[in-house]
């Protein structure tokens, strides 16, 4: 059974010195961030095993979606749909009314799938702070506005 919750500080700080051993330049932004709570991290857990992750980046009655993946074992088996329910679910509770999601052009699987779950609407041409790449922004209402 997956379960899906708030990930402590101490999980996300595990989570990037497992991962992502020499990327401290993000791994401080997603402490503090989710320390002051400009963020909201979620972990999919299937025991005490991280399977998968997303995060909310909040920004008053929006929010995008952000380092959505699952460990490569997992994939293909609806864990990505079950922790995006679970964000909308935690932005209705929470009174967001949009939330956004990017994806690179290259994507093309990933922005169907994101299609499918109702995240359609352009928003606009991003580019990555730190790596330079361009992404495209959709969003999905989760609220009337």
């Amino acid at each position: 059974m997956i379960e899906i919750r708030k990930a402590t500080i101490m999980e996300i700080e595990k989570w990037w010195d497992i991962n992502n051993p020499n990327d401290d330049y993000y791994k401080n932004i997603f402490v503090i961030e989710n320390q002051n709570g400009k963020r909201k991290t979620f972990y999919a857990w299937v025991g005490n095993k991280n399977i998968g992750q997303a995060t909310l980046i909040l920004n008053g009655k929006c929010a995008e979606i952000n380092k959505l993946e699952v460990v490569p074992e997992y994939r293909g088996r609806g864990i990505s749909s079950q922790i995006i329910k679970h964000l909308e679910s935690y932005a209705r509770q929470n009174k967001i009314k949009t939330l956004t999601i990017g994806v690179e052009p290259k994507e093309v699987r990933n922005m169907q799938i994101y299609f499918g779950w109702g995240y359609t609407t352009f928003v606009s041409i991003a580019k990555d702070e730190k790596e330079g790449y361009q992404y495209i922004v959709y969003s999905k209402q989760m609220l009337e506005q």
